[in-house]
C-alpha cells in the first residue's frame, strides 16, 4: 500500500514539473471567441514569467502584467518599443496593454533599463 502511494505521489510530482511554466518555456497563446489572445505575465525579482510567448500573427493581443512588490525598480515602467507603447505601474500592481494585429516576427518587451527582457514571437 505504501509503495502504491509513493508511486502515485511521484507521478503527480513529475506531472507538475512537466506542466509548470518554467522561465525558459514558451507559452502559446490562442485567440478567444472574440479573436483576442491574452497572456498573464508575472514581473518579479528575477524578471518576467513567462519570458517567452508565442502567439498567432494578425490577431490582437492583450498582455496583463502583474508586478511583485519586490521586483526591481526598473520594472515600474515596461517598454514595448516595436509598438511604441509604455506600461506604467503607478500605485497598482497590475497593468495591461492591448496590441493591434501585427505581422509575423519576434518582438521584445523590457524594463525601462533594458536589463530584463521578454520575447513575443508571432507566427
Amino acid at each position: 500500500m505504501l509503495a502504491l502511494l509513493l508511486v502515485g505521489l511521484g507521478g503527480i510530482i513529475l506531472l507538475a514539473l512537466l506542466l509548470w511554466p518554467w522561465p525558459g518555456r514558451r507559452v502559446r497563446l490562442q485567440p478567444g471567441t472574440n479573436g483576442m489572445q491574452e497572456a498573464h505575465i508575472q514581473v518579479g525579482p528575477d524578471g518576467f514569467h513567462p519570458r517567452r510567448l508565442q502567439a498567432l500573427a494578425h490577431y490582437p493581443i492583450r498582455l496583463i502584467f502583474h508586478r511583485d512588490p519586490h521586483a526591481p525598480s526598473c520594472t515600474r515602467q515596461l517598454y514595448l518599443l516595436s509598438w511604441g507603447r509604455k506600461v506604467s505601474f503607478q500605485k497598482a500592481s497590475e497593468a495591461q496593454v492591448e496590441l493591434p494585429p501585427t505581422a509575423a516576427g519576434t518582438y521584445t518587451f523590457s524594463c525601462m533599463r533594458g536589463r530584463l527582457k521578454g520575447t513575443l514571437q508571432l507566427t
